[in-house]
């Protein structure tokens, strides 16, 4: 007798089962797990419900800074960078009169 003339019992019996069987393999692990997809879809939405919750806390923590710049008064990055230029010019124009101040003084010592 040959090896494959044998008659083996299937190595995976559960595949013999699901053959023989009506109902499908989903079927069954849906009626057995019951309980674990009600768990399951139960922290499915409380995850959701607190990413909600940690949106909210920042939007409400977000508008509370930008109150509280805006209670302060700041100036804008313009605003600074206009002043910034205005001062820049007015030290300019001191150091040049200064500069032409320098040489008066000089000829006048000259000519005590």
């Amino acid at each position: 007798m040959f090896f494959w003339q044998l008659e083996l019992k299937s190595p995976r019996p559960y595949i013999e089962r699901e053959r023989h069987s009506k109902r499908k393999t989903t079927d069954i692990m849906q009626g057995k797990n019951k309980p674990l997809d009600d768990l399951s879809n139960l922290m499915t939405n409380a995850v959701g419900a607190i990413k909600g919750v940690g949106d909210e806390v920042k939007a409400m923590g977000r508008s509370q800074a930008e109150k509280f710049v805006q209670d302060m008064d700041l100036v804008s990055r313009e605003e600074f960078d206009v002043l910034k230029a205005r001062l820049d010019a007015a030290l300019a124009e001191i150091e040049a009169l200064k500069a032409a101040k320098k040489p008066a003084r000089k000829a006048a010592a000259k000519k005590k």
